[in-house]
């Protein structure tokens, strides 16, 4: 069911809150250190709510409901390839939203950070990864329409 949004009129799906709360938490858990995020095979065995590396890295419930997983005994591989394209789209719009964040609070805040260079690290991690994700996203949806 969509989410209607009152000021905008923008209809968006309710699970789109969730996947940015998901990458959000995934990039609290490694910090800054966004050269040490693991490769597509590495990451798809975290998601994977039967790998005995979930527990380290995710909780099974939350990527439950990301996922939008609700068969408790399997999960098929499609399943995991939409998590990892989406997971990473939304990896783009979490970089945005606290590159914006650090920007605002660079003027507005009276606490001693440098949220102008957490600015400048969250937006170069975003148009690092800009094209791949969207290309990622693009050769996955065609993939989608072919089947």
């Amino acid at each position: 069911m969509p989410l209607l949004l009152p000021p905008l009129g923008v209809v968006i799906p309710r699970s789109i809150p969730i996947y940015f709360c998901c990458i959000t938490k995934f990039f609290e858990y490694f910090g800054l250190f966004f050269l040490i995020l693991p490769a597509k095979p590495i990451y798809l065995s975290m998601i994977n709510p039967f790998n005995a590396l979930l527990s380290l890295w995710f909780n099974v419930g939350f990527i439950f409901v990301v996922a939008g997983l609700q068969r408790l005994m399997y999960v098929f591989e499609k399943d995991l390839e939409t998590l990892y394209v989406e997971a990473n789209i939304f990896s783009l719009v979490s970089h945005i939203f606290w590159a914006l964040w650090g920007l605002i609070q660079a003027k507005m805040s009276a606490i001693e950070f440098d949220y102008l260079g957490y600015f400048f690290l969250r937006y170069h991690e975003y148009k690092r990864h800009k094209e791949k994700y969207f290309l990622l996203a693009q050769s996955y949806l065609s993939g989608c329409k072919n089947e």
